[in-house]
């Protein structure tokens, strides 16, 4: 499917011609549909997951056709082929940068209301920032790519992903993603400097009221994925990066060239850090379809650490990432008074400053703080 993404002319009119089409499918047989999904549900004794799950999946499939309407006309109200000798340009990408934020919100709050899910976010005020930020997400499920658009709602953020280039077969990130500053990044690719270059790009011209969105782990998690990371860091990284791998529970290390290079690169840029729990149970988009959120609740913490407090020593870098990501991972449990332990080995890894700022967020959202751990210390 690769020659697919090289090519947009061809991949757009396949994708937009299939999501037609489906489109015209589901408008004359969504009521059938809906009534033999309810009778299914009513059987088997379901929360109307399936009937919930169809109704989430035709919002999405209409969401995507009024995008790309609204892609169109937006094209066309600038100017269209003559945007730049008008001198709209700079309206047409603020144009499409709101057209993106309604989108990932309205398909967000559309679906959360559907699903019937509960959602509780805490630690909202670290984004109020006068500063551009880089903002480090948990990667679970396809929905949290929505999350950071819904969070940043209402502050006039103009906000920059790095996404994988698979994402380009979804019709309105093909097209309004394309118009605006968001790196599509081919995971596995042979040239991998210029694959950094591509997402450190997003950095030019920040200013303050920027977002730059990344999730750091490269992937959703699974068991597997979390086993060959381990096997990696046991290969090729240090002993303390091995140890810290097999640490992380419920994440991946956030420790890829592409977090580091931004971090590195992002000079007056406030880091947010966003953890999450509950959507982890519908990883990919069939589950979601088929109702596995209904009636879940997700809790999301958010904090942030200032520029000021961001070394400028790579290695220091490396460690506050990889110490505040212990923090998303443990956030990633479900709560409980289990105490999180932290072996001496990785205590020395990490600077005590940092580590106090990491229990404070442990403790603001009730779990315990890290200690060390008591069978390795004795």
């Amino acid at each position: 499917m690769d020659w697919l993404l090289r090519s947009h002319v061809i991949r757009r009119g396949l994708v937009w011609s299939l999501l037609l089409c489906v489109t015209a499918v589901l408008m004359v047989a969504l009521v059938p549909l809906l009534f033999a999904t309810l009778v299914r549900d009513l059987m088997v004794g379901a929360r109307l997951g399936a009937s919930r799950g169809l109704l989430a999946g035709t919002v999405l499939v209409l969401m995507e056709t009024i995008g790309l309407l609204r892609g169109g006309w937006l094209w066309l109200r600038y100017g269209g082929p003559m945007i730049d000798r008008f001198g709209y340009r700079d309206r047409f990408i603020d144009a499409n940068h709101r057209l993106q934020q309604w989108w990932a919100d309205s398909l967000w709050r559309w679906s959360a209301a559907i699903l019937a899910v509960n959602i509780e976010i805490q630690g909202l005020e670290s984004l109020r920032t006068d500063r551009p930020i880089l903002m480090l997400v948990r990667h679970a499920s396809h929905a949290d790519t929505l999350l950071p658009v819904h969070l940043l709602r209402g502050l006039s953020r103009h906000l920059r992903f790095v996404l994988k280039e698979q994402l380009l077969f979804d019709p309105c990130l093909d097209l309004v993603g394309r118009r605006i500053p968001n790196a599509f990044v081919q995971r596995g690719g042979a040239d991998r400097q210029a694959q950094i270059q591509n997402v450190t790009s997003l950095l030019d011209g920040l200013s303050s009221r920027d977002a730059v969105v990344l999730f750091p782990e490269g992937t959703r998690v699974t068991e597997a994925k979390r086993l060959r990371v381990q096997q990696r860091m046991a290969e090729h990284g240090t002993e303390q990066e091995a140890l810290y791998a097999q640490r992380l529970q419920h994440t991946l290390p956030p420790l890829r060239q592409g977090a580091l290079a931004l971090l590195a690169q992002s000079q007056g840029a406030d880091l947010i850090f966003v953890a999450h729990r509950g959507l982890e149970v519908a990883t990919q988009l069939p589950k979601m379809l088929s109702g596995a959120l209904v009636g879940t609740s997700i809790v999301v913490h958010l904090w942030r650490v200032a520029a000021e407090d961001i070394p400028d020593d790579p290695h220091a870098q490396r460690t506050l990432l990889a110490a505040h990501w212990l923090a998303v991972d443990a956030l990633a449990a479900q709560p409980g008074t289990q105490l999180i332990t932290l072996s001496p080995q990785l205590r020395e890894w990490f600077n005590e400053p940092t580590l106090m700022r990491i229990n404070t967020v442990l403790v603001n959202a009730g779990l315990l703080p890290l200690e060390l751990d008591p069978e390795v210390h004795s």
